[in-house]
Order: C-alpha cells, then structure tokens, then sequence
C-alpha cells in the first residue's frame, strides 16, 4: 500500500467512524441526522445583502459542500 493509498484509507476510516457516532447520537436523542436543504439554512440565517460577483474560481480545497442531493 502507498502512502497516498495508506492516507485515504485512514481518512475513509475516521469519516466513517464519525459518521456512525453521529448516527447513535441521533439515535439516543431522537433528533435527526439529516442536512437541510441550502434555502432553509438561508432561511434561518436570515441571509441578506447577497449579490453576483460572477463567475469565479474556486480551489478545491475550500469546497465543502454542495447545493443539491446527490444523484
């Protein structure tokens, strides 16, 4: 195994362990463990004052969600 492949392996597992604990903490509460969608997170936020700054690039690295669901 590669170092690279030893790093993605360890990163998978940590996620995934995360992920369950997250999944018993909701189970324990009765809250759920579920994203809401982008326009009721604006919504709560009471996000205002937004405008178009066109098109622009973005690093991967400071990408850390999407819009939609996953399809």
């Amino acid at each position: 195994m590669s170092a690279i492949q030893a790093i993605v392996h360890d990163e998978f597992t940590r996620i995934r362990r995360d992920q369950m604990l997250r999944e018993l903490l909701a189970l324990i509460t009765r809250r759920p463990n579920e994203l809401l969608p982008l326009d009721e997170v604006r919504a709560r936020l009471n996000v205002r004052g937004q405008h178009y700054l066109g098109h622009q690039t973005v690093p991967l690295d400071k990408i850390v969600g999407s819009e939609g669901p996953l399809q």
